[in-house]
């Protein structure tokens, strides 16, 4: 078991604590201040306790102020934010597609369809608290697909 008396040496911050009601010694506990405390001192600068000792103390004189009539509508937490829109274009490259033509030698070639980009729009909602971004929405993707560039190689073998 513990054996060794515990002191508590307060600096000028807290010494009102000194100043308070003992409501737990090492033989009583309660809700009425006690006197002839049994296991803790209390002195001009510290509290002491015997060991195996806890103690309550209670500031009588500190009181909060609690409001008269309750509040009519409950208090909601407010967060300022903004949102900003932005949008992002992404160009998808043109797809070349070749196809063999027997009728045609191997160094002829032409090119039947030319191709298009495509572009793929996302537009994003950003909220911002203090100017930062704290969360990203997608708010839409549109893509228009590229047109497949097709080139007619020819594989006729020379004679």
């Amino acid at each position: 078991a513990d054996s060794k008396e515990r002191s508590f040496v307060l600096s000028d911050i807290y010494k009102e604590l000194l100043k308070g009601q003992v409501l737990v010694d090492g033989k009583r506990a309660g809700i009425a201040a006690l006197t002839d405390l049994v296991g803790v001192t209390l002195t001009d600068d510290a509290v002491v306790l015997a060991p195996l000792t806890a103690t309550v103390i209670r500031l009588p004189y500190i009181t909060t102020a609690v409001p008269d009539t309750a509040p009519t509508a409950e208090e909601k937490p407010s967060l300022d934010f903004t949102t900003k829109e932005r949008t992002e274009e992404k160009i998808l490259p043109i797809v070349e597609v070749i196809r063999y033509d027997a009728s045609l030698s191997t160094d002829q070639s032409y090119v039947l369809q030319e191709g298009k980009t495509g572009k793929k729009v996302l537009v994003y909602q950003d909220v911002l608290i203090d100017g930062k971004v704290v969360a990203t929405n997608l708010l839409s993707e549109t893509v228009v697909d590229s047109e497949t560039r097709i080139v007619v190689k020819g594989s006729m073998e020379a004679k």
